[in-house]
């Protein structure tokens, strides 16, 4: 049986170009110029002071010091795309990660993402390693089993995830990530125990927080 849509379905191929460009057209439309090396931010000066709106999909961030510029710009975003759920104040949780704004700082920090890849990884993980990975992370043992099918999906996934937490709360494992995304295709048992190795890590820190000052920005 075969059928034409009239609209785009979520998860197709089609859905996530359709819907990027049907949002970024509307935001040049009211203005915005998209940033040429973030395709996924918009900015635009209202009141003398820029607003700037970023996505991810459907998820969405505005920022303006007027808070008054940030209500208007909802309701004409709800008229259009329909009701948001909506945050404001200081804390905020924005793909995964968990922001405070606290006297001119940003503390971020990933605690519940970083555990489901704890929990993803399906064994036990204690805390006791002191950094990310060991003198031997660039060491590749070339006899060295490789994971089995379902392992390596495992490795996959929680690299690919790690590599989000490293660009955003983490740069502190970002050496070990950068590695273990040039064996996600191969994986051995050795780079097995180099992500235990991390999660250890990870989870001994779970707590650790990113802090961006924004004391010295004029």
């Amino acid at each position: 049986m075969y059928v034409q849509l009239l609209r785009a379905m979520y998860g197709t191929l089609t859905a996530a170009i359709a819907w990027y460009t049907l949002f970024a057209e509307t935001l040049v439309n009211m203005g915005f110029i998209l940033n040429p090396y973030d395709l996924c931010v918009a900015n635009r000066e209202v009141n003398g002071s820029q607003f700037t709106i970023c996505w991810y999909v459907d998820d969405i961030k505005l920022s303006h010091r007027d808070h008054e510029e940030v209500t208007k710009m909802i309701s004409v975003l709800e008229k259009k795309f329909g009701k948001m759920n909506v945050t404001r104040g200081d804390k905020h949780t924005y793909l995964g990660v968990d922001f405070l704004l606290k006297d001119g700082k940003i503390e971020l920090i990933m605690t519940e993402y970083i555990q489901e890849c704890i929990d993803s990884f399906g064994e036990g993980i204690n805390s006791n390693a002191a950094t990310p990975a060991n003198k031997n992370l660039f060491e590749v043992d070339e006899k060295a089993k490789m994971l089995e099918i379902e392992k390596r999906t495992i490795f996959h996934h929680i690299v690919q995830k790690l590599l989000h937490v490293c660009k955003r709360a983490r740069v502190d494992i970002q050496v070990a990530i950068a590695f273990m995304c040039t064996r996600v295709r191969q994986p051995t048992e050795q780079d097995w125990a180099k992500l235990r190795r991390l999660l250890q890590y990870l989870r001994g820190t779970i707590r650790m927080k990113r802090i961006i000052s924004l004391q010295n920005f004029n």
